[in-house]
């Protein structure tokens, strides 16, 4: 534990020390080679998989690309009126000069719409960070530990992560 606990990359070292003991049990032919070579490989993709989880959460999302889409949003919500005016210009002979001041009620709301949209986007960028919208990895975590006591018939099984107020799972 202290080993494992006094590097960086916990997760890591885990997958080590069990190709470690993997190798060791393969050594004293303790398992065979077919088993010790697919417990390696399932091993190996494990280490993959980690990596490129890092990967994606470790990589910074440019903001360029963040600023564009709210600058284009808020050009859109700009220009909306006059597009609407366009489109009502032909009511006015049937309805009268006052049907143009829809525009004003109907831009809000669709450029409302869009603004929310932003935001959603821009508070799920980051999916791991532990926030109220972000994916609960604790619980997904901690769901895989109980199953996997379980099935090992241990009965120091942790217990099962509940929402905390306001039913946020973390």
């Amino acid at each position: 534990m202290d080993q494992i606990f006094s590097t960086q990359n916990k997760a890591t070292q885990i997958l080590d020390l069990q190709s470690q003991t993997l190798r060791e049990l393969n050594e004293k032919a303790l398992i065979s080679v077919d088993n010790y070579t697919a417990l390696e490989d399932k091993i190996n993709d494990l280490m993959n998989q980690q990596g490129q989880c890092e990967h994606i959460k470790n990589t910074p999302y440019p903001r360029q690309f963040t600023s564009i889409n709210l600058y284009f949003t808020i050009l859109l919500c700009v220009f909306l009126p006059l597009g609407f005016i366009g489109a009502f210009s032909p009511l006015m002979e049937d309805y009268g000069s006052h049907i143009i001041w829809l525009t004003v009620p109907i831009s809000i709301v669709i450029g409302w719409v869009f603004l929310v949209l932003e935001q959603i986007g821009e508070s799920t960028e980051n999916p791991f960070e532990g926030n109220a919208n972000d994916v609960p990895i604790t619980k997904i975590s901690q769901d895989i530990k109980i199953n996997l006591k379980e099935m090992l018939g241990e009965k120091n099984i942790p217990p099962e992560i509940k929402p905390e107020e306001n039913n946020i799972l973390m």
